[in-house]
This record gives structure tokens, C-alpha cells and sequence, in this order.
């Protein structure tokens, strides 16, 4: 995982935590329905987030080019 994927990662559980605090905080507002209200909340906000974050995080992925051709030949240190 190269840095620009590591920052994706982070900026991910930040934002995690912030659709959670958020979902909880909304769902208190209705005392009876607190597990419906957040789910109403949460589930559509970490699915978009998960989704954008695994696009950014394949984008920046690097590519191996320097692969051995024939592995039976590597030299084992």
C-alpha cells in the first residue's frame, strides 16, 4: 500500500466515525424508532463512502512490473 492509498484509508475512518456520530445523533431525535432511524441513515452513507473510497483506493494503486519471469530460478536469501 503505497502513501497515497494510506491517506484514502484514513480519510475513510474519519469519515466513518463522522456518519456514525451523525446517524446516532439524527436517530435520537425519535426516541421510538431509534434503530430504524439509524439505519435509515447510516447503511446508505457508509455504503456510498466504502464504494467511493475502493474506487480511490484501486486508482492509486502502483503497478509490479519488475516481476521475475520464471520463479522456479529465484534464489532463495
Amino acid at each position: 500500500m503505497n502513501s497515497k492509498q494510506r491517506i484514502v484509508v484514513i480519510i475513510t475512518d474519519i469519515l466513518v466515525l463522522i456518519e456514525l456520530t451523525i446517524s446516532i445523533y439524527f436517530a435520537n431525535h425519535n426516541p421510538e424508532y431509534v434503530a430504524l432511524e439509524f439505519f435509515k441513515i447510516y447503511i446508505p452513507l457508509i455504503l456510498v463512502t466504502l464504494f467511493i473510497s475502493k474506487r480511490f483506493i484501486r486508482k492509486y494503486q502502483t503497478e509490479v512490473t519488475d516481476l521475475p519471469q520464471n520463479i522456479n530460478n529465484l534464489e532463495i536469501i
